[in-house]
């Protein structure tokens, strides 16, 4: 045992040529991961003495140099150290950007990392993964660049609010307002775009639309200066005139302007034939006089008889009808005409015996069959020859009332008294209960259960798209809103939903002036740079400051639009490094003597290992720094 830690010493430290024993070998070699035998100390038999060298595999990194000595007990270690991966430079950051470990635990030999942009901008490089090679990281460091939203189109007839000078490219969160200026002209779309994170605008961009008043069907009579035949529409300040065709006359105005509000200043006329009043005997009275023995179409013309004890005959009131005819003869007076036979009474009876002629007052008595009962007085009376008086025989019961879409939640039963009431509740998922009654042998205040929305109580100078028939809206679909005036805002929702229970997603918005803002949103780990206010105008700011160590991230202002506060920012964290930390990874700061430093976001620290002269660099992002280690 003593000979061989003599050889051992003698081969280590000196130059002095070791006989070997022939006696002793080493059979099989150590087994060192990640390593292989030297060719230069490769034999085909281990004698004691002998001595061995492994080389890491690439990739792969020792210190020292590992070898092994054969002696009479086997292999020794000279130098036992493993094979552990080659560690790399910090990886070199992109501006706007970072990176993440996506194999590996650390940045050593085959390690990769991902970069990924900050949000607000996009990857421009092909590729993002760099990989950790013998003696550098693969491929270039990725670019990110911002990302912009297009320019609205050139129109010359919006204008447009917030563009930046030199054609500069338009950022996330960035906003601009719209109007329109010229007479006759309102916006269709919103008033105020932003441009999203995505790049991309949160709404369609407006334009500004003509103001236009529709053009009504008109009389077939009726001739039209200052409006062509294929118009359907005019422009506001637009004016066309009317006139009749002979034999007909005008009726209403003359002219009629399209205005500001999209509406006609006047209803479209008519032509109309005059009514011509002859044949009145001397016994019977007109009202109203009449001029000119002619009254125009709708105007009516009563009757009565100037002598006591005489009766019309005929109707009391006519009407002067569109083609210029009378809607009835003329009546006469004279003494009271007798009646025939007095009418039937569907489901009753004449209680008294039945003649063929009656005299000028006198009167019949009706009564209903069984299972019916009288509705009104049972009388009628001859009154110059005619019957007069008003009843009916109504069915006593109701029939079970069947309503689609409808569930009967109480009183459910075969048939139902006069008066007698039923509730139904809707089962398409409309929230809707209603009640009906039996009234007379028939159900009163029936109820739809189809999901309508209502169009009602719109403000005009809000102008809705798309047109709407009926005044009725089916469920999903939308309602979109804009102001007729340029300078008005919006005060609600641009767009409103019909719901499936038929109510609106939310009330129709109006239109007025800009709002004013209560005061402006909290930053987390900011201030306001001014004193804070209870109101702020329309268009008026507010600029924010981040804490110590915190930067901002976006523009620092927040401006007031109508009621509501616009624009973005966030105050990143620092990184924070202390003695502890360093102490895992086995490194120290290069350039400073603290046991704890504050690093703001983006700022670099440089490292070196505790042993050797290794100097790495490390990037604080948003309050993560990712710390080198040293072996």
């Amino acid at each position: 045992m003593r000979s061989s830690l003599i050889l051992l010493f003698l081969q280590l430290w000196g130059n002095v040529q070791v006989s070997v024993s022939q006696n002793v070998t080493c059979t099989e070699l150590p087994y060192v991961p990640h390593a292989y035998l030297s060719e230069e100390t490769e034999r085909a038999q281990y004698l004691e003495g002998h001595v061995i060298h492994f080389t890491c595999e690439m990739g792969y990194i020792s210190g020292p140099t590992i070898r092994y000595v054969c002696t009479n007990g086997g292999w020794v270690d000279i130098h036992k150290g493993p094979c552990y991966l080659r560690p790399c430079e910090l990886p070199d950051d992109t501006p706007n950007g970072y990176y993440q470990l996506i194999h590996g635990a650390e940045f050593v030999f085959g390690s990769t990392i991902k970069y990924f942009c900050n949000e607000g901008y996009q990857m421009m490089s092909r590729v993002d993964t760099r990989t950790c090679m013998l003696n550098k990281w693969s491929n270039h460091v990725p670019i990110c660049e911002a990302l912009s939203c297009e320019p609205p189109p050139a129109d010359g007839r919006i204008k447009i609010n917030g563009l930046l000078d030199n054609e500069e490219p338009i950022l996330p969160d960035r906003f601009l307002t719209f109007g329109c200026d010229d007479p006759g002209t309102y916006l269709n779309g919103s008033s105020m775009l932003i441009c999203g994170k995505d790049g991309k605008w949160d709404k369609p961009f407006p334009s500004c639309e003509d103001i236009t008043c529709q053009v009504k069907e008109m009389h077939n009579h009726l001739s039209v200066a200052g409006l062509s035949t294929a118009n359907k529409t005019v422009k506001s300040g637009h004016t066309i005139w009317f006139q009749c065709n002979s034999p007909y006359i005008l009726d209403g105005s003359e002219a009629i302007e399209c205005l500001q509000s999209g509406e006609w200043s006047a209803p479209f006329p008519t032509c109309t034939k005059k009514c011509e009043v002859t044949g009145v005997p001397n016994n019977v009275h007109i009202t109203p006089n009449v001029r000119n023995n002619h009254v125009r179409t709708g105007q009516k013309l009563r009757f009565t008889c100037r002598y006591r004890g005489h009766f019309l005959r005929g109707d009391a009131v006519v009407e002067c009808l569109a083609d210029g005819q009378w809607s009835a003869p003329f009546p006469t007076c004279g003494d009271p005409l007798g009646c025939d036979s007095p009418p039937p009474l569907v489901d009753g009876d004449i209680k008294g015996s039945f003649r063929f002629q009656y005299s000028h007052g006198e009167r019949v008595e009706y009564i209903c069959q069984n299972l019916y009962e009288m509705s009104g007085d049972p009388f009628q009376t001859c009154e110059n020859g005619k019957w007069l008086g008003t009843m009916r025989c109504l069915k006593v019961l109701c029939d079970k009332p069947d309503i689609q879409d409808a569930d009967i939640i109480h009183n459910e039963k075969e048939s139902y008294s006069d008066k007698e009431q039923v509730q139904f509740e809707c089962k398409n998922g409309l929230e809707k209960r209603f009640t009906v009654t039996c009234e007379q042998g028939n159900w009163i205040e029936i109820q739809s259960c189809a999901a309508e929305c209502q169009i009602t109580g719109v403000p005009e100078n809000v102008i809705i798209t798309p047109n709407v028939q009926n005044n009725q809206l089916r469920s999903g679909q939308q309602l979109r809103f804009a102001c007729r005036h340029p300078g008005h805002f919006l005060r609600g929702n641009a767009a409103v939903e019909c719901l499936a229970h038929g109510q609106w997603s939310a009330p129709f918005p109006t239109c007025g002036d800009p709002l004013g803002c209560n005061n402006p949103p909290t930053l987390a780990d900011g201030d306001i740079k001014e004193s804070l206010q209870d109101h702020y105008s329309h268009n008026e700011r507010v600029e924010y400051i981040c804490q110590n160590f915190y930067q901002m991230e976006g523009e620092p202002y927040q401006t007031c639009i109508n009621g509501e506060w616009f624009g973005k920012m966030r105050c990143l964290r620092p990184c924070t490094v202390d003695a502890e930390a360093m102490r895992r990874h086995n490194i120290a700061f290069k350039y400073r003597h603290a046991d704890k430093l504050y690093a703001p976001h983006n700022d670099q620290i440089e490292f070196s290992c505790v042993r050797g002269k290794s100097s790495m660099r490390s990037r604080c992002i948003d309050g993560v720094m990712h710390l080198p280690t040293c072996f």
